[in-house]
């Protein structure tokens, strides 16, 4: 669960649950079905265990790994069960903060699935794994930059732990938003990090019931396991199968300074443009105000978006 580090005495928050935007049914309905979608889209099929037979799974950023039980029994349903080529799985569930010392013990014990538990910052290295679930980082530009510049700062940090957890991966990667912006900037991310990366498919739990548009800066979309990003390496081809409905969100990246930059672009493009046509009033030809203002080297003029 990505959340800013509490202070020192604070209760610990480690699921959605947690922070009362939803209630655990609603958390777990949602879990489950972002995990359909994973085996409506492949994923599971695509994967591959090393020579022992051995698939090893990354939970980063895992709160209190909450969804646990329910991954349990999901991959003894539908890896274990369906797959003689996958003896064993081994979990990987980290987190900056310690919610494991108390960790009770899985409702149902599963011989060929183990766990691991391991309190760690998100920008150390994570060992390879052949699939990474990371739920919920925290990544959102549009909702972080309101606060300022600790909040950006905490941006970038992001940035990083999610490039880190990305190459960690070594064949397919999921990642789960609470926001529609959160989903893209892990798009953007794991192309980075040399994935190829799906839309962002948004939860069937919320069809129709959410907006699927950035920067609409709507806090009541916040849901858990809301988008869904899927991306793979080569020679994995789960992305390229992927058939998009129009809940899901095709459009291209954007966060809240790259817009800001192009409106103002815009508005600059706009200005000259008018201020050209008072100038040229009464010409003999219009044609030179309407074409692409020329730079030094003889190219139109070009509009760059900043990728951060």
């Amino acid at each position: 669960m990505g959340h800013i580090p509490q202070p020192v005495g604070a209760e610990k928050k480690g699921s959605c649950a947690d922070y009362g935007f939803c209630s655990e049914e609603e958390q777990n309905n949602a879990y489950r079905a972002m995990l359909q979608r994973l085996k409506t889209e492949g994923v599971l099929q695509a994967l591959r265990p090393d020579s022992q037979g051995v698939l090893r799974v990354n939970v980063p950023f895992a709160g209190k790994f909450a969804e646990r039980d329910l991954l349990m029994a999901f991959l003894r349903q539908e890896v274990l069960n369906r797959r003689s080529d996958v003896r064993f799985i081994h979990i990987l569930a980290t987190d900056v903060q310690n919610f494991f010392s108390e960790k009770i013990d899985p409702l149902v014990r599963d011989p060929h699935i183990f766990i691991s538990y391991l309190v760690q910052d998100g920008t150390v290295p994570l060992p390879p794994a052949q699939l990474l679930l990371g739920m919920h980082p925290d990544c959102s530009s549009r909702f972080l930059t309101d606060f300022g510049e600790p909040y950006r700062r905490y941006y970038y940090l992001w940035q990083r732990i999610l490039y880190q957890t990305a190459m960690s991966c070594t064949q397919v990667a999921v990642f789960c938003n609470l926001w529609l912006e959160e989903a893209i900037e892990v798009q953007n991310v794991t192309r980075h990090a040399g994935m190829m990366s799906s839309p962002a498919l948004k939860n069937a739990l919320y069809y129709g019931q959410t907006i699927t548009s950035p920067l609409t800066a709507n806090k009541r979309d916040r849901k858990p396991f809301h988008y869904l990003v899927i991306a793979d390496r080569a020679p994995f081809q789960v992305v390229p199968k992927i058939e998009p409905n129009d809940q899901d969100y095709t459009g291209p990246y954007h966060n809240f300074w790259t817009l800001q930059y192009e409106r103002t672009l815009e508005a600059m493009k706009l200005g000259n443009d008018l201020a050209g046509r008072d100038t040229c009033s009464g010409s003999e030809s219009d044609s030179d105000i309407s074409s692409p203002r020329a730079d030094s080297d003889g190219h139109g003029e070009r509009v760059q978006t900043v990728e951060l």
